[in-house]
């Protein structure tokens, strides 16, 4: 029998070796790599996320724990959030038709909710509920109160119709305060309409007002205390319609007012170029 050697590079002899059937098994030198295959079949499915069972749940199920396991369960409901409640309507205020004579039904607060001008600024409508007060110089017209639900950082609105009855017709300019008796409900801000003249008794004159005020902290309840005038001395009579309040979220309530605040720019801006002018001689320094 004989062995078969091969020689090295070097010099070196090897023993060569055969198969089975004295075929010579020999191994070449590496060629360089070929071109990259094609993408391949996509792969299987994955395991499941840790903690999330497959199936997934339906539409409005959430994951809970049952016996140390997360499953798939049906959410209950949120709670709705307390509402805001003014308890005293029936003896701080009468219903009032729109020529300020007081008329008698059975749930005066449901019967206000319904006027057209409830929850609406700027609304002169005096229809409503009235916090009637006496002439003119009259203080400490009345006091309305609430009890409050999570109203930690949210607003509240209060919307109002001032009327002064002046017997010569002219215009008044009604002055309206308003406090509150916790320090932590915060006046953020008034709108007021100008003093509206009404022609159909030559004698009234109307000014929408909407008051916001900010929760710095929770609040469980508090009275609102206001006070008004006409500033006129001929005005004989002053009259406080009550047209609702509303609870309202922060940040709608910021991004609300900041979009009236660009439409009233753009509208300012608009007036400008169609060559609207204020008169105003930019020439001099200062105006006499």
């Amino acid at each position: 029998m004989a062995i078969l050697y091969g020689t090295q590079s070097n010099g070196e002899t090897l023993p060569v070796l055969v198969d089975q059937f004295g075929n010579l098994l020999a191994k070449g030198i590496d060629g360089p790599p070929g071109p990259p295959g094609g993408e391949g079949p996509p792969g299987g499915e994955g395991p499941p996320g840790e903690g999330v069972p497959l199936p997934y749940g339906t539409d409005g199920q959430g994951l809970v724990i049952v016996n140390g396991e997360p499953t798939w369960s049906d959410l209950a409901p949120l709670p709705p959030k307390p509402p805001v409640t003014w308890i005293n309507p029936d003896q701080s205020s009468k219903p009032s038709d729109a020529d300020g004579k007081l008329v008698s039904v059975s749930d005066p607060y449901a019967w206000a909710q319904e006027r057209n001008n409830w929850l609406k600024y700027p609304s002169h409508d005096p229809e409503g509920l009235s916090i009637r007060y006496g002439p003119w110089g009259a203080t400490g017209y009345g006091t309305l109160e609430f009890e409050f639900g999570d109203m930690d950082g949210q607003i509240l609105s209060l919307y109002y119709c001032l009327n002064s009855y002046a017997p010569n017709g002219g215009a008044s300019y009604p002055e309206f305060y308003a406090t509150w008796s916790d320090e932590n409900i915060q006046l953020v801000n008034t709108v007021s309409s100008d003093s509206m003249f009404n022609p159909g008794t030559g004698k009234q004159n109307n000014m929408a007002i909407k008051q916001s005020f900010l929760f710095r902290r929770p609040v469980v309840s508090a009275s609102f205390t206001f006070d008004a005038n006409a500033g006129y001395m001929y005005t004989i009579q002053n009259e406080l319609t009550f047209l609702g309040f509303e609870k309202e979220d922060a940040g709608t309530f910021a991004l609300n007012n900041q979009l009236k605040l660009q439409k009233e720019v753009e509208n300012l801006r608009k007036a400008f170029q169609s060559g609207i002018t204020t008169d105003i001689d930019l020439s001099r320094p200062t105006q006499d």
